[in-house]
């Protein structure tokens, strides 16, 4: 079996897959990340989970490891050896993806945002674009020929909201979380219904936006990307300039 692990700023996600055949999901796990826990406590978490669904450490052949906390990965590396007598392979500068990294230094490039990139186009094909909202919420653009091209980088909507409410003396602070149906009858009600303060930005697109017609090649797409750039633009200064926030 294969075991996947993403080690976020925030959280941990553990995957286990079967091999044999088609790969499947065995089971997985969501953990809190600390930066100060020791290989011992890490590794009798470990194995209290796969206890837990009926599995045994002893079952996994291979781990993979994508990490964007470099304190935590020599002390998994241990946890991997010590536990479940495998060398871990981590995501990181001259692993072999296949995916070209056309970026001034793709060293840079965080290891989330290509096993992300790497997924979406292994899944999609492309182009693509691919949105994760994480401790910070990235985008990452994968050409036709699946090409990592480059993407942005903007506040999460955890840290924007503690941001909002440390510095507005009269806010109250809100969970953000789905509620009401689930399924707003416009862009503004589904904001409106999970109680999440919105500002809208909006092109026409083409004349066939939002019509039985429409489709992905009618979009004008150097607009739309101007457009885009302008929100996140737009939401970055609100988040790191104090002068801006109510």
């Amino acid at each position: 079996m294969l075991l996947a692990v993403d080690v976020g700023n925030t959280n941990t996600v553990l995957g286990l897959y079967r091999l044999d055949g088609d790969p499947s999901l065995a089971a997985h796990w969501r953990i809190t990340t600390h930066r100060s826990q020791t290989v011992d406590e890490y590794g009798v978490f470990f194995v209290n989970l796969f206890e837990m669904h009926g599995m045994a450490p002893s079952q996994v052949e291979h781990i993979i490891i994508s990490s964007v906390v470099p304190p935590v990965e020599s002390t998994l590396r241990q946890v991997c050896e010590t536990y479940f007598h495998v060398q871990p392979l981590f995501v990181e500068p001259g692993i072999k993806t296949g995916m070209p990294v056309l970026v001034d230094n793709p060293t840079e490039l965080g290891a989330d945002r290509l096993v992300n990139a790497i997924a979406a186009y292994e899944r999609y094909g492309g182009p693509c674009i691919v949105v994760d909202f994480g401790t910070a919420t990235t985008f990452d653009v994968i050409s036709v020929k699946g090409e990592y091209l480059g993407g942005a980088i903007a506040p999460g909507l955890g840290i924007s909201a503690d941001a909002l409410f440390s510095h507005a003396a009269r806010l109250g602070r809100i969970d953000i979380k789905r509620e009401g149906p689930g399924a707003g009858r416009s862009d503004d009600s589904s904001f409106i219904d999970a109680r999440v303060p919105a500002i809208n930005f909006f092109t026409g697109f083409h004349a066939d936006y939002h019509r039985p017609s429409d489709d992905w090649e009618k979009i004008e797409k150097e607009g739309t990307a101007r457009v885009a750039a302008l929100a996140l633009e737009f939401a970055a200064r609100i988040a790191q300039d104090a002068e801006l926030r109510p």
